[in-house]
C-alpha cells in the first residue's frame, strides 16, 4: 500500500503565517509555476525569528512536522524547506501560542547568501546557519539543498531546491 500526502491546490505562492491550523501538517501544495510546499508548524520557542527566504529544518525530537528557523535547533544542519512568511517569535508564547505557516520543499526560491561567499551558477548550497546559505563543501554532499539558478554573486541568489520533499 502506498502512502500519499494529503495535497492541496494553491493559486499564488504563500505569503503569511497563521495563528489557527488551517491545513493538515505536511500537506504538499503546489502552485501553477510548478513551486511545492509543505505545512508546518513554527517553533516559536527560541529567539530565532522567521523570514521569508530563510531556509528552516525539522525540530529534533519536536512533534511531526515542527519546524525551527534556528540551525543550532536542526540535526545534522539539514534543511526542510524555505520560509514564506516572516514570525517574530518574540510575540508568542512557546506551549500557548501555535503558529503555521507553508515552507517551501521545490521549485526555485530566493535565498541570503553566508557574509564572503561568492556562488556561481550550477554550484550548490548547504543551510550555513541562521537566515543563510553557502557554498557546499567537501564532505557536504548530503546536505545539499539545491544549486544556484541566478543572481550570481555575494549576497542573495536564487536556487533550485532539490531534495526536500
Amino acid at each position: 500500500m502506498a502512502y500519499t500526502f494529503p495535497t492541496v491546490e494553491l493559486s499564488a505562492a504563500p505569503s503569511v503565517a497563521d495563528t489557527s491550523k488551517k491545513y493538515e501538517l505536511g500537506a504538499i501544495a503546489k502552485t501553477e509555476d510548478g513551486n511545492v510546499y509543505r505545512y508546518v508548524q513554527c517553533d516559536v520557542s527560541d529567539a530565532v525569528d522567521w523570514a521569508v527566504g530563510h531556509p528552516v529544518g525539522i525540530v529534533s525530537g519536536g512533534t511531526s512536522y515542527e519546524a525551527s528557523a534556528d540551525f543550532s535547533d536542526i540535526t545534522g544542519g539539514n534543511c526542510a524547506g524555505i520560509a514564506t512568511a516572516a514570525v517574530d517569535v518574540s510575540a508568542f508564547t512557546d506551549g500557548t501560542d501555535t503558529v503555521y505557516q507553508w515552507i517551501q520543499v521545490a521549485g526555485s526560491a530566493a535565498v541570503t547568501l553566508h557574509s564572503g561567499t561568492d556562488v556561481t551558477h550550477g554550484l550548490h548550497v548547504v543551510w550555513h546557519g541562521d537566515g543563510t546559505v553557502d557554498l557546499l563543501a567537501a564532505g557536504e554532499e548530503h546536505l545539499s539543498m539545491g544549486y544556484c539558478i541566478g543572481g550570481s554573486g555575494t549576497t542573495s541568489l536564487t536556487i533550485q531546491l532539490q531534495g526536500m520533499l
